[in-house]
């Protein structure tokens, strides 16, 4: 299956950072899409003249942590070429959170 791709803008950072977008549905991709529709957090806040996408996800730190280090951050890496940060927070819970035009309007057009 191939997306239909002319709706996603990269932004300056984007390109500067070398994002990608997947241009086909496969086995990966597939995989990461349904943990996103079940496991995230997707926004666009317009704030005046600036626009701030962010992703975020969220699992409980003892079941999910080397879940996400090994699994999820590899995933992103491979997909979109795009670097995270883990982070195990105070209140129980690893986090997986980054901001990208590119790939929020990748996830929210396909």
């Amino acid at each position: 299956m191939k997306f239909y791709l002319s709706k996603v803008e990269f932004s300056k950072n984007n390109i500067e950072l070398y994002i990608k977008i997947p241009k086909y549905l496969d086995e990966d991709l597939a995989y990461f899409l349904g943990f996103h529709v079940g496991d995230s957090y997707m926004k666009i806040k317009k704030r005046g003249k600036t626009v701030d996408y962010h992703l975020q996800y969220d699992g409980h730190h003892l079941n999910d942590h080397l879940w996400y280090v090994n699994y999820l951050k590899p995933s992103v890496k491979r997909l979109f070429n795009k670097e995270i940060n883990i982070q195990l927070t105070t209140n129980g819970t690893v986090r997986m959170g980054f901001r990208s035009k590119a790939i929020i309007g990748f996830l929210y057009h396909c």
